[in-house]
């Protein structure tokens, strides 16, 4: 059928339901499957058609939605959208390709017979090796120790299985990007630590790095590094959600071409509690924007939340006329910092730092200059089904049949398997992943027309975002380390300066850090007890996780050695003299015999005993005072304290004396 009115677009009907049942097909048989619809169920469906019946009369919010009258919804077809075509490596036949993610459609808008065919979208039947690829066809090996070379078709062998192919020799690809992802990297801190340091609210610190709007002019003066739960500026935020809802990548489940009804089911995937985490370049803005207007922070630590703010009470400004131009001066600031240029991303994008760029660009070039194509060349027989063609139409997606369905890792070293765009088996480095839309921006090995800048992070004509499906990985990312023998090993091997420091002093001689400086939270998903930095994050070696050793066994020692040492020590015996002494300590005595002068000094005398402490050897006592007091005797005074209290004997001997008088 043909769906999606009035932009027809072919699908494939899996289900049928109304408000009694569902209809559907088994996928494993032709056999049909029928469910009724409990009381629950059934109102749940006329909820859901009575809604789908006003979205298309109003709009879903989307332009070119609504405006269709289509009644009420009786009846509903469940249908996977065509995505594409696929051609069979193995047999050379294209069929079509159809989603995974299954839309509900009014029956009404289903076009069951459509008369206009689309070429683009024609089956065909299997095709012979030479017809599929022909002589002097440019190709990829797709599987083999040549995987990722691009060479040239020049023979079709007999049993039409297996092809020559002539390219180039290519030692395989280092690793680098990899270990410049893990040596260059980005340290984040949680928004709490932030509060902390910066003195502000959490509020505070949401506005303030979020759009912030003042009248009169609404006056942006945020930092805008972020916005709502949806976008982040990448090198200076991010957002960690506490569900694992992120591990659904749009390209490993998620279908190119959807619909725009029907959708519906899946609108609320934001809806999960998460973080912001924040790196030291956002705290250092932060600083400065504090330390050049303090009165915005304080105005929105002491005023109420508001969408927008009256620049009078805001700013503290007793002349209105003035306002203006102090809302002109704040926006002339944030203008020129570096983050005024720089475009948000989505928050489930991820990107490597500029410098970490920069570093990869650059061993890109060394790797460029050392592997140069070369007047050498070799033939290789290779298997039909493990070369690829280039394809120049936007609905072929053999090649995302050909790279596998593994998700993008930063550093992953890539081939570009599509002509469109990028040369077709340019080699380049993945630099960061946009979950979102299923690309990935790739940093090449060389420029190329159409090439761009990648938002200023690398040369001229150098990147491009592409989509996940035309790149086919060439290089191996290292394992995970998943045992804690491993990471103590190689904590143990790594130099002495990227050790941890042991500190033996108590809890309170601990160090802590200066006022406004950052401390480190958890990069996970879950917060954790912060650290303190003095210092911004410094470049730290990654952790190598090094293979456990096999201990075998040492080899038996040679019998021949064995018989030539004893017959040495037996040499040896023989020869010794038996009237010298056995060992060296005989030797030593018998010197002292001959040699009385080698003695050593005998030892000083010791000391005479110190007799002990007699009663009798102690002085006299003086003799008792025998003068008598003159004049009448002193009455005891209580004995007053510093902080003017009595003890309770001293208040009961005033008591006694008050009595007595």
């Amino acid at each position: 059928v043909h769906v999606n009115y009035p932009h027809l677009h072919e699908a494939k009907v899996v289900a049928i339901s109304t408000r009694d049942g569902v209809v559907k097909s088994s996928p494993s048989s032709n056999e049909v499957q029928v469910h009724g619809h409990s009381p629950s169920e059934q109102t749940d469906w006329a909820k859901r058609a009575h809604v789908e019946a006003s979205r298309y009369l109003s709009g879903r919010g989307v332009p070119g939605t609504g405006g269709v009258s289509i009644g009420a919804v009786t009846c509903l077809l469940h249908v996977l959208p065509l995505q594409g075509m696929v051609v069979d490596p193995g047999t050379g036949a294209m069929h079509k390709k159809f989603g995974r993610d299954p839309v509900k459609i009014p029956f009404q808008l289903a076009v069951l017979h459509h008369d206009l065919l689309d070429l683009r979208f024609q089956e065909t039947a299997a095709a012979a090796a030479p017809d599929r690829f022909p002589l002097h066809t440019s190709v990829v090996v797709l599987r083999g120790p040549s995987t990722g070379l691009t060479g040239t078709v020049v023979r079709h062998h007999a049993d039409q299985a297996t092809i020559g192919v002539r390219v180039s020799p290519r030692s395989p690809e280092p690793p680098f990007g990899y270990a410049i992802a893990a040596a260059i990297c980005d340290k984040y801190y949680s928004s709490f630590v932030l509060c902390q340091k910066l003195g502000i609210q959490p509020s505070t610190l949401g506005r303030i790095t979020g759009s912030l709007l003042v009248n009169p002019g609404r006056y942006d003066i945020g930092l805008n590094i972020k916005f709502k739960k949806e976008l982040m500026l990448a090198g200076y935020c991010r957002y960690i959600r506490k569900e694992g809802g992120a591990d659904d990548m749009a390209w490993t489940r998620g279908d190119s071409v959807s619909l725009v009804v029907g959708n519906d089911d899946a609108d609320n995937d934001s809806k999960d509690g998460g973080i912001w985490e924040y790196t030291d370049k956002a705290f250092y803005t932060l600083v400065a924007f504090q330390r050049k207007f303090p009165r915005v922070f304080a105005a929105l630590e002491m005023l109420p939340y508001s969408a927008v703010y009256d620049g009078a009470s805001f700013l503290n400004v007793a002349n209105p006329s003035a306002v203006k131009s102090v809302l002109e001066s704040i926006k002339t600031w944030l203008s020129q910092l570096d983050i005024a240029p720089l475009p948000l991303i989505p928050v489930s994008s991820a990107t490597l730092p500029r410098a970490a760029i920069h570093a990869i660009q650059a061993a890109g070039d060394s790797r460029t200059a050392v592997v140069s194509p070369s007047s050498t060349t070799v033939e290789i027989t290779v298997e039909s089904s493990a070369l690829f063609r280039p394809v120049e139409s936007n609905y072929d997606l053999s090649a995302s049949s050909a790279t596998g369905h593994r998700p993008p890792l930063l550093g992953d070293r890539v081939v570009s398997l599509s002509a469109r765009g990028v040369p077709f088996g340019l080699r380049g480095t993945v630099v960061a992943s946009h979950q979102a839309t299923a690309c990935v921006e790739v940093l090449f090995d060389a420029k190329f027309s159409g090439g761009t800048t990648l938002g200023g992070t690398c040369s001229a004509y150098r990147g491009k975002l592409v989509h996940w499906s035309s790149l086919l990985v060439v290089s191996t990312p290292p394992p995970p380390p998943t045992n804690h023998h491993h990471l103590h090993r190689s904590k143990q091997l790594l130099p002495q300066q990227h050790q941890p420091k042991q500190s033996n002093q108590p809890k309170s001689a601990e160090y802590h850090p200066a006022p406004n400086q950052p401390t480190s939270s958890s990069s996970s998903s879950r917060p954790k007890s912060p650290q303190s930095p003095p210092h911004p994050p410094s470049l730290v070696a990654p952790l190598i996780v090094l293979p456990t050793d096999v201990v075998t066994p040492p080899p038996p020692p040679s019998t021949e050695k064995m018989h030539s040492l004893i017959a040495k020590w037996a040499e040896k015996e023989e020869s010794r003299d038996l009237h010298a002494p056995a060992h060296s300590m005989a030797q030593y005595f018998n010197k002292l015999q001959a040699r009385p002068d080698m003695a050593p000094p005998p030892p000083p005398p010791a000391r005479a005993a110190i007799p002990p402490y007699q009663q009798q050897q102690q002085p006299p006592l003086p003799p008792p005072y025998q003068q008598q007091p003159q004049g009448p005797p002193k009455q005891p005074q209580a004995a007053k304290k510093m902080g003017g209290l009595l003890l309770p004997a001293q208040v009961l001997k005033s008591k006694l004396t008050k009595h007595a008088q």
